[in-house]
């Protein structure tokens, strides 16, 4: 059965998906933003060494995850847009990468496929704000405290609320009118997060050993680390 906002990701994927990336980053080249939201993510998740075993929630083509693939990790690519993750596999076939590179199609429940305490570096970017349900998104957090290796660390972003994110995607919204981007697509509008709100979306039930939100300009980052320190494999 495929997720319920599969047709409207892989209608945006297909249509939209580059086009919307270079104007949300001024026209930047699209592998370059990839390589900048890479070194984010490890300057968030402070890791003692190079992670070995990475899960992208929410990859896409493989923008970002792509970048740990060159660096020698092995990564399993999740997404509920099957087109997406075909042009993944195939990219890092391609590249001839070395290592294991898998992907899980579907949304938070399918990533109950995944062993346990598999992954030093969980982490997802432009992803979580767009999950039309919050219980999933609760699940996406549960399933990233499980999966963490000791030592290891999930990094979750989320669009947080206030006038600057708002004043920002007016003007967002007005400079994509031309292109017909979908800005006002409810998948595309999404959440915004108070840290107040982002706590309580936290589940309890597994809940995780720890967190800490981090902000950073226009999004918070939910810093989740493993339950033990230091890598013990």
């Amino acid at each position: 059965m495929s997720h319920p906002d599969e047709a409207a990701w892989s209608k945006w994927f297909n249509a939209l998906g580059r086009r919307v990336i270079a104007t949300r980053n001024h026209g930047h080249d699209y592998e370059e933003t990839g390589d900048r939201d890479h070194a984010q993510i490890l300057r968030l998740a402070n890791l003692k060494s190079a992670p070995r075993r990475v899960l992208e929630i929410g990859c896409g083509d493989g923008r970002v995850l792509s970048w740990f693939a060159s660096a020698g990790a092995d990564t399993v690519g999740n997404d509920v847009c099957a087109q997406a993750l075909a042009e993944w596999k195939k990219s890092v076939q391609a590249a001839g990468r070395r290592g294991r590179h898998d992907v899980v199609h579907g949304g938070a429940t399918e990533l109950a496929s995944l062993a346990p305490a598999s992954f030093d570096l969980i982490y997802s970017i432009f992803v979580l704000q767009h999950v039309s349900r919050r219980d999933e998104i609760a699940t996406y957090i549960s399933e990233a405290t499980r999966l963490l290796a000791p030592g290891g660390v999930a990094v979750l972003q989320f669009r947080r609320s206030g006038l600057k994110t708002l004043a920002h995607q007016t003007v967002t919204d007005c400079l994509r009118l031309p292109t017909k981007m979908p800005s006002f697509d409810r998948h595309w509008r999404g959440h915004r997060f108070s840290r107040t709100a982002l706590q309580r979306i936290v589940p309890e039930d597994p809940a995780p050993p720890s967190y800490e939100i981090v902000t950073v300009g226009m999004h918070h980052w939910l810093v989740i680390p493993g339950r033990v320190t230091g890598f013990g494999h």
